[in-house]
């Protein structure tokens, strides 16, 4: 059964309990660390564990070791507790990877000149427009809030589908948002990017009611990371380096696409279309960021939903590969 009969209200009970979303993601995740592994010794940069991080270690293999033991009688409490661990360890690899490959990529060129180029030829003056957000407070205000909820996106979504049994649409969230974030990773080396506040510097009594974090909050670290100055960092202690793409605006775009046609849908447009938007004020993106987001985002769910991850296929495909080869039946020629 594809991916694609996502679209089913019941759930699908080929799909994996133990290690869901699916094996190969879990693999991902380990080869995620051995990367950050080689990445660290290759640069010599230190990656320290965060504060309190025997509990969250513990934490974390308890509900491993509860997966496992639930995945005969409550497979659904199996999948959840994978999910959320799966989550919130490649999530970690996503922060330190991003300060490995700033520090790697210093060769590369800083990218931002051709971002705002891209916004030029497409009509939209960066400038003009946080101009219009600071001389505005009751827009400033919300952007500002609805800059801050990109974890509550993604704990409304993934609480809506696991309380519907939608197992498959957040197999589906949580594997686009592995492939996308290797993704993101690499343009981050290939193209780094210091942002638009640094870059176009904008005059400052333009922006002179911006909260004094918006779209700098990372600077310190960028350039200390860029200038081999840093070489090491706290996890829980990190700032967002990611500009090209925007992070903000892919969560806002898959936890949306997650809950379509459920009751949550509505509240999360909502708020989601707030946290877009204050993107570019508050994160300090250019809107090609969050273009370059949606076509990743799109390309990987239509790649996704294509690809068969049930139990059941790959029953089937063994079978089809073990099956023996029949030889091939010419055909006899006329006397």
């Amino acid at each position: 059964m594809p991916l694609t009969s996502i679209r089913q209200d019941q759930d699908d009970n080929s799909l994996h309990a133990l290690w869901f979303p699916h094996p190969w993601l879990w693999a991902g995740i380990a080869l995620q660390w051995l990367t950050i592994a080689f990445l660290s010794w290759h640069e010599k940069f230190t990656i320290h564990p965060m504060q309190g991080w025997p509990t969250q270690a513990l934490f974390i293999a308890v509900m491993l070791a509860a997966a496992v033991l639930a995945r005969h009688r409550w497979p659904d409490v199996t999948r959840a507790l994978f999910g959320i661990s799966g989550f919130y360890i490649f999530g970690l690899g996503t922060v330190a990877q991003s300060y490995l490959v700033t520090s790697s990529g210093a060769q590369f060129a800083l990218a931002d000149p051709y971002l705002a180029q891209a916004d030029k030829a497409l009509g939209f003056d960066w400038v003009a427009h946080v101009a219009w957000v600071n001389g505005h407070p009751m827009v400033r205000g919300l952007l500002d809030w609805g800059y801050g909820q990109i974890a509550y996106s993604f704990i409304f979504a993934a609480a809506t589908l696991m309380a519907a049994r939608k197992f498959r649409r957040l197999a589906e969230v949580f594997i686009i948002l592995f492939i996308g974030n290797q993704i993101m990773i690499s343009m981050v080396w290939l193209w780094p990017a210091i942002g638009p506040y640094t870059h176009l510097a904008p005059d400052p009594a333009s922006i002179s009611h911006m909260p004094s974090w918006a779209g700098r909050y990372s600077l310190a670290h960028f350039t200390a990371l860029r200038a081999h100055l840093m070489t090491s960092v706290t996890l829980g202690k990190t700032t967002g380096l990611i500009t090209f793409p925007s992070f903000h605006a892919t969560a806002a775009i898959i936890t949306t696409w997650a809950v379509w046609r459920r009751g949550m849908f509505w509240p999360l447009l909502v708020m989601n279309s707030v946290m877009l938007v204050s993107t570019i004020s508050m994160g300090g993106h250019y809107l090609i960021d969050l273009i370059a987001s949606f076509v990743i985002f799109v390309s990987l769910a239509v790649l996704v939903r294509r690809l068969d991850l049930s139990a059941a296929n790959r029953a089937k495909v063994r079978d089809r590969m073990s099956a023996p080869v029949q030889p091939a039946l010419r055909p006899s020629r006329p006397d």
